[in-house]
C-alpha cells in the first residue's frame, strides 16, 4: 500500500505542467507586495506609518481571495484534476489494479497521492511567496503591527487580523497544513468526477464553474455558509469584525465530511466500474 502511494504521489507530481506552480506564485506574491508598498506610500505622503514586513507579503497572498480561487486553487485543480483519466488513457490503471489486493486499495492510494500532492504544492508556493516578498519587504521575526493591530480603514475593510504574539513561524505552519488540506478536498471533487466522466476537457470546467458562481453569490449570507469554497481559506478565521465569519471547527468537520463522502463515492463507482 504504501509502495503504490508512493508510486501514484511520484506519477502525479513529476510532470513538466508542475513547472507553472513558480511563475503563477511569483505572480501573485508580486502583486500583493505591490498592493502593500502602495498603501505604505500613499501613508507616508499623510504622514502616517504603515508598518508592514515580510509576514504581510506571505499571509497576504495565500489570504486574499481572488488570488487564492483564481490562480492557487485553480492551479492545483489543472495539476491533479486528471490523475485517473491520465492512467485510464495510458492503461497504467491495469498495471496498477494488479498490483492490489482490491480496487479500494487503489483509490486509497489515489487519493492519499492527492493529498500529498497538496502538501507539496502548498509548501512550494509557500517558499516562493517568502522568497517573492523578501525582495521588497523587510524581514522581522514577528507580525507587523498592520497585522496584528490594522488602521481603522483596513478593519472596515474587513481585512485580516493576527492576533498579537503569535509566532510567524508557527502561523505558517499552520496556514500550509490547512490549505493543503482544503485544497485537496476540492480537487477529489473533480478527480472522483473523473472515474465517471472521464473527458479530460470536462472535469476541470465545473470546479471553475463553482468558483465563478462562489464569486458572483459570496454577498449572499445563506449561500456564504453553505458554500465549500469561502471556507478553504485560512484567512477566512482572521478577518475583522466586520467582515462574514465563519467557524474553524465547523470548517474542518465539513471539509472532514466531504473527503470522506468523496472517498466512498470513489469507492462505490469503482466497484461498478469496468475499466
Amino acid at each position: 500500500m504504501i509502495g503504490l502511494w508512493w508510486m501514484e504521489t511520484i506519477k502525479l507530481v513529476f510532470r513538466k505542467r508542475w513547472l507553472a506552480v513558480f511563475p503563477a506564485f511569483s505572480l501573485v506574491a508580486f502583486l500583493n507586495t505591490d498592493y502593500l508598498l502602495g498603501y505604505q506610500l500613499n501613508y507616508q505622503i499623510q504622514n502616517y506609518q504603515l508598518h508592514v514586513n515580510i509576514w504581510d507579503g506571505v499571509i497576504g497572498t495565500f489570504f486574499n481571495h481572488l488570488y487564492f480561487r483564481f490562480v492557487i486553487l485553480l492551479l492545483f485543480v489543472f495539476l491533479v484534476a486528471d490523475t485517473v483519466i491520465g492512467d485510464i488513457a495510458s492503461n497504467w490503471v491495469w498495471l496498477t489494479l494488479n498490483r492490489c489486493s482490491n480496487r479500494y486499495q487503489w483509490w486509497t492510494a489515489k487519493v492519499a497521492s492527492v493529498f500529498t500532492a497538496g502538501l507539496i504544492y502548498t509548501l512550494l508556493g509557500m517558499v516562493i511567496v517568502f522568497f517573492v516578498s523578501l525582495l521588497t519587504l523587510p524581514y522581522e521575526t514577528s507580525f507587523s503591527r498592520f497585522a496584528t493591530n490594522p488602521p481603522s480603514f483596513f478593519i472596515t475593510l474587513g481585512t485580516y487580523v493576527i492576533p498579537p504574539g503569535t509566532n510567524p513561524f508557527v502561523f505558517c505552519a499552520k496556514l500550509v497544513l490547512y490549505t493543503a488540506f482544503a485544497i485537496s478536498i476540492f480537487a477529489l471533487i473533480p478527480v472522483t468526477l473523473s472515474l465517471i466522466l472521464r473527458k479530460a476537457y470536462l472535469v476541470p470546467m465545473i470546479p471553475f464553474g463553482w468558483l465563478i458562481l462562489s464569486h458572483f453569490l459570496n454577498s449572499n449570507r445563506t449561500y456564504f455558509q453553505i458554500d465549500l469554497i469561502p471556507r478553504l481559506v485560512y484567512g477566512a478565521y482572521f478577518y475583522s469584525r466586520v467582515a462574514q465569519s465563519l467557524s474553524f471547527p465547523t470548517s474542518l468537520l465539513y471539509l472532514s465530511l466531504v473527503g470522506i463522502g468523496l472517498w466512498f463515492l470513489g469507492a462505490y463507482i469503482l466497484s461498478r466500474t469496468d475499466f
